[in-house]
């Protein structure tokens, strides 16, 4: 398919235009601000169904685009109260979800073959990639989600790193836990409560072996007194141990030491509770990084299993090539070739190639997308800039005033009748 006729009225700066393409390549001349580009727009907006802020020329009230494809007519009005859109087949029959049947027919219809020459090799790649069906947006935004993770990882292993530098590690006989304090003080006292007993039992021994020596003299007349007395003595057997003043001296020491010891036991725990920390974080970023490795491996086998539109092209980290060139290493003509090459592919069915910046292109240029497009039975609709009039379809304010050098009568693209008024139908609901 092909585009067989355009109309379009009051659509952004153009006022009323119609153009039956003759031959293969239709182009649009005339200064910057004329309409040329409005042109190009009305097609990409009855087809994509692209959305422009202003699609209604300033001090109309409608505006409307009717392009014949051959085997389908599109129509598409737009008023204040929205716009409309409808699909005929060549007899008039009428066929819904008009926009769903386009889309399944354009192809990559917005390829420009010269815009795409003028892009910076990183975004000639993205592009050939996204038309190839690669959705490298998707693995940017989920390897960048995981590149942040590691970034907050790396910076955790960076930062127990320089505490665990900070801290001194321990030798390998400090215990696990603190010695309990008040355990340690309970056993010191314990020890001086036992002397204390124990010396007092001493004391009243011997008290009681001195009452009994003079119990002993006084014999006769205090026997019972001398029996009670040896039943006092009898609880000797009972007696705590006795505790050495070295003993308790040495119990004391550690007392005073605990707190030293202690301190050499928290530091170890905190050296210990660290390093495992930094190893944890050791392991979380090498996760990230293993996860990271398979995103770019998934993003390389999407791009090895992509099918190009033409053969010989391929692609790089950095750029697209042809035959192992980068594109940008091309010659102009061999750019020119690749590129119409490539918009041709990518547009199997509705058989039309756009050029907006034909302005950069020389007469060689120009004359090589033409014969390009000939060959393969493609049209081309070109943008230039040329306020001569003899070139192509010159548009002035909004209407077409000559055609390759011939004008127009005054008024001839500016029938008194619409778009609509003279179709056999209008579009409803707006």
């Amino acid at each position: 398919m092909k585009i067989i006729e355009l109309k379009a009225e009051n659509i952004k700066n153009l006022k009323a235009v119609e153009i039956r393409p003759d031959g293969n390549a239709v182009v649009l001349t005339g200064k910057n601000g004329a309409g040329k580009s409005a042109v190009l727009d009305s097609i990409f907006m009855a087809l994509t169904g692209k959305k422009v802020e202003e699609p209604i020329r300033r001090g109309e009230k409608r505006a409307e685009v009717s392009v014949d494809l051959g085997k389908y007519v599109v129509r598409k009005v737009w008023t204040e109260k929205g716009d409309r859109l409808e699909v005929r087949s060549k007899d008039g029959a009428l066929y819904q979800g008009p926009q769903s049947l386009l889309n399944a027919v354009i192809g990559a219809l917005s390829f420009d073959p010269l815009e795409f020459i003028e892009m910076k090799e990183e975004s000639q790649r993205d592009l050939i990639l996204e038309l190839a069906g690669v959705n490298l947006e998707k693995f940017r935004t989920k390897r960048q989600e995981v590149f942040d993770e590691r970034t907050d990882a790396n910076r955790e292993v960076r930062r127990l790193k320089g505490v665990l530098s900070s801290l001194t590690e321990p030798s390998g006989d400090v215990p696990l836990d603190e010695i309990d304090v008040a355990a340690q003080v309970k056993k010191v006292n314990g020890l001086k409560d036992q002397n204390r007993i124990y010396n007092e039992q001493r004391q009243d021994i011997e008290e009681h072996k001195a009452r009994l020596e003079e119990i002993a003299k006084e014999i006769s007349v205090l026997e019972e007194e001398a029996h009670e007395l040896r039943g006092l003595l009898s609880f000797e057997g009972d007696m705590v141990d006795p505790v050495s003043n070295e003993e308790i001296k040495a119990e004391e020491e550690r007392l005073h030491k605990i707190s030293e010891i202690n301190q050499t036991i928290r530091d170890a725990r905190q050296w210990r509770e660290t390093r495992t920390a930094h190893e944890a974080a050791i392991s979380v970023s090498d996760v990230l990084t293993e996860k990271l490795e398979a995103i770019d491996l998934a993003k390389d086998e999407k791009i090895r299993s992509v099918k190009f539109p033409i053969d010989g092209l391929g692609v790089t980290d950095e750029a697209v090539t042809y035959r192992g060139i980068p594109i940008e290493q091309l010659s102009t003509g061999e750019k020119i070739r690749v590129s119409t090459a490539i918009a041709m592919a990518m547009n199997p069915e509705l058989r039309v190639i756009f050029v907006k910046e034909g302005s950069l292109l020389d007469g060689d240029g120009m004359s090589e997308i033409v014969r390009l497009t000939k060959d393969g039975d493609y049209q081309v609709w070109i943008e230039r800039v040329d306020s001569s009039g003899e070139v192509g379809i010159f548009i002035e304010d909004g209407v077409i005033t000559a055609e390759n050098g011939v004008r127009k009568p005054e008024g001839a693209n500016n029938d008194s009748e619409s778009i609509a008024e003279n179709e056999d139908h209008q579009l409803p609901g707006i």
